[in-house]
């Protein structure tokens, strides 16, 4: 497996483009290039954080979070396809929890498709669990499995 270099940092408005041309790459159906503007803007009720591939500070992956104390919904997280499993995913979830956690939150939540085995287990993985499905959630029709973290409970090592 190639090694490669990359930092988790906090994301900037200068990160828009970045952020939404992965966001295509990664997704059929990427979020409007207008919701992350206003996510990146409003900063009171939201927080993204970025991958970026070193030593050339470009963007390959981001996750983003609409925060209402004391709870946290994780709206995307997504990883260019020709930098995926190279733990880049699991980094950027584990900057995202480690600041909510610091930051105070009781429980984060987040919608999956039912369909996506990588991203189902990369959550079991960091202690979330199934609670619900919404039918129909996506825009193609598929269905999404509800998860949720407690970040109140100490982690089991």
């Amino acid at each position: 497996m190639e090694i490669i270099e990359f930092e988790i940092t906090e994301a900037t408005e200068e990160d828009l483009d970045a952020i939404y041309d992965v966001d295509k790459k990664a997704f059929s159906y990427p979020m409007s290039r207008s919701s992350i503007e206003r996510d990146l803007r409003d900063r009171r009720l939201s927080k993204y954080f970025v991958a970026r591939l070193l030593p050339f500070n470009e963007v390959v992956g981001y996750i983003g979070l609409w925060c209402i104390f004391p709870e946290a919904h994780i709206v995307s997280i997504a990883v260019d396809p020709d930098y995926q499993g190279k733990g880049i995913g699991n980094k950027l979830l584990q900057q995202a929890l480690a600041w909510l956690v610091n930051s105070g939150f009781k429980h984060v939540f987040l919608e999956v498709r039912v369909d996506n085995e990588v991203a189902i287990n990369l959550y079991d993985k960091h202690g979330f669990e199934k609670v619900s499905v919404r039918k129909n959630y996506y825009q193609d029709g598929s269905d999404a499995f509800v998860m949720v973290k407690d970040l109140t409970k100490k982690e089991e090592q």
